[in-house]
């Protein structure tokens, strides 16, 4: 800090202790009376006012100072007043027991003898200033007697400032205007923590810890408190909370939290058995031979073993253990197994005729033309060559060779040539009148009435095998077999032969009905009787 070099500085102190006529004993307050004093009461000439907190190199125009008012000597008690008036400036601010009136200070009780005020001195350029304050202790007992009052002046001027300090606060304007304090102003001091002459809003440690306050406000500790020391495990300048590797290891906060060790502890390391920068316990190759842990569990060998690699003969990158195609040809390991080819040998392929991915050896149909092996040796075709189809007229799955009904018509192949049809034909199928699946070419009783067709006169007509009169008609549907013109019914009644024409009833009067059950035979009117 530059000093200060005053120009002038005034202060005339005037002690005017006179008594005079103006009356001064308004306990809620007094003006006009700061040069004057208060001639009621009595005075000793013992009491002396006070006023601190002027400032003593001279007033900063615009700053305000806090003032205390006061006095010495005087009769004991606690009770008195005051008046303080000044010539420039504004008041603010008056404490218990004062007020403001008129544009002065004065007391608003006669309960205290000490009162407080703020001051704001003229703008620079002014000139002097002139306080005048009059001071009054009262010993309270209802009169005038046995008071002592005062008066006393302070004359104050401008403050010159040549060393760059307005103010006079012992920090620089310059310095003012970097730290955002008022230049003008001598109340208006900037903050310094660590008392290093630089303020805090430019210093970058305002502590003065050895930790700047960036480092403090990302290591959540107090920049203004030189106590209060960010923690820093390993010493490299960068603190706990925002050094990535407390313990200076190596291995980051983050990675010793995932692998289980102790971030503030240099001793405690991960595992990392291939040396990858990856802990073994975070690592899924651990022994950085390209199989995966989990893999080299599953296949069998040591993950923490480079030397130790799972089997893989074609190269997949799945061990033949896991490997369900272990030679990479596209057949299974259990389908060459089933096969008969080798499937540690990708030239080892399954023959596949029909291409349908299941080999000649298991495949029921190794052209895939939808007749099985066995159907096709059955049948006389070649089961390796889809062109080679089976016969089958009726498309039931069988084929002509060994289906014993060629058209599916309900009649076999052997039947339909012995009754003349064509077995390959199902719209050819043999007569079989009484549908007793002899075909009528070969049964002998095509009707099926118990009548061989030789002896049946109506060998077709299962009800029908006599035609006695030869009109047609077989028996059993003529009402008059012998065609005699008398029903076999009647024929039965008149006791004659049905069935022969030359037995006929006997009726002698032609009524058509017979002696034998007529009343009046020769319908003469008198029953026969």
């Amino acid at each position: 800090m530059k000093g200060k070099k005053r120009v002038t500085t005034i202060l005339i102190l005037l002690l005017v202790f006179s008594v005079s006529e103006t009356t001064f004993g308004y306990s809620s307050g007094v003006t006009g009376s700061s040069t004057n004093g208060c001639g009621c009461h009595g005075s000793s000439g013992g009491m002396t006012p006070t006023l601190s907190g002027l400032p003593s190199s001279g007033y900063e125009g615009n700053t305000s100072y806090s003032l205390n008012i006061g006095g010495t000597g005087g009769p004991s008690g606690n009770k008195g007043g005051f008046n303080l008036d000044a010539d420039l400036g504004s008041w603010s601010n008056p404490s218990t027991n004062a007020k403001l009136q008129n544009g002065e200070v004065t007391h608003s009780n006669s309960n205290s003898r000490s009162w407080s005020v703020t001051w704001t001195a003229p703008s620079n350029g002014s000139g002097n200033v002139t306080f005048s304050l009059a001071v009054n202790f009262v010993n309270g007992n209802g009169g005038t007697s046995g008071d002592d009052w005062a008066t006393n002046s302070w004359i104050i001027s401008q403050q010159v400032i040549s060393n760059g300090d307005s103010d006079g606060d012992g920090w620089s304007d310059a310095d003012e205007s970097s730290c955002g304090t008022d230049s003008s102003d001598n109340s208006s001091v900037p903050t310094d923590t660590d008392s290093d002459g630089i303020c805090d809003p430019i210093d970058s440690d305002d502590d003065g810890d050895g930790w700047s306050d960036t480092d403090e406000a990302s290591c959540n500790t107090d920049s203004a408190d030189n106590n209060s020391i960010p923690t820093d495990t390993d010493s490299d300048g960068i603190c706990n909370p925002v050094d990535s590797d407390d313990d200076g290891d190596g291995w980051s906060d983050t990675d010793e939290a995932s692998c289980g060790t102790d971030s503030l502890n240099s001793s405690s390391i991960p595992t990392d058995t291939d040396g990858d920068g990856t802990c073994d316990t975070l690592d899924s190759d651990d022994d950085g031979d390209s199989w995966s842990d989990s893999d080299e569990a599953s296949c069998g060998t040591d993950s923490l073993n480079s030397s130790s690699i799972p089997t893989d003969t074609d190269g997949d990158g799945t061990c033949d253990t896991l490997d369900s195609d272990d030679d990479g040809d596209s057949w299974s390991d259990s389908d060459e197994a089933s096969c008969g080819t080798d499937s540690l040998n990708s030239s080892s392929i399954p023959t596949d005729t029909d291409g349908d991915r299941i080999c000649d050896l298991i495949d029921e149909d190794d052209d895939n033309d939808g007749w099985t092996d066995e159907e096709e040796s059955s049948c006389g075709t070649n089961s390796l060559n889809s062109s080679s189809i089976p016969s089958d007229t009726d498309s039931d799955g069988t084929c002509d060779s060994v289906d014993n009904d060629d058209d599916d018509d309900g009649w076999l192949d052997s039947e339909e040539i012995s009754c003349g049809t064509d077995s390959l034909n199902s719209s050819s199928v043999p007569v079989d009148t009484d549908l007793d699946s002899i075909c009528d070419l070969v049964d002998s009783d095509d009707d099926n009435d118990g009548f061989s067709d030789e002896n049946d006169a109506f060998p077709l007509d299962s009800n029908e095998w006599q035609d006695n009169d030869g009109d047609g008609r077989g028996d059993n549907s003529d009402l008059d077999d012998d065609n005699d013109n008398w029903t076999d019914l009647e024929e039965s009644d008149c006791n004659t032969n049905p069935l022969n024409s030359s037995s006929i009833p006997l009726d002698t009067d032609n009524d058509h009905i017979c002696n034998l059950i007529d009343i009046d035979d020769d319908e003469d009117g008198v029953n026969d009787e």
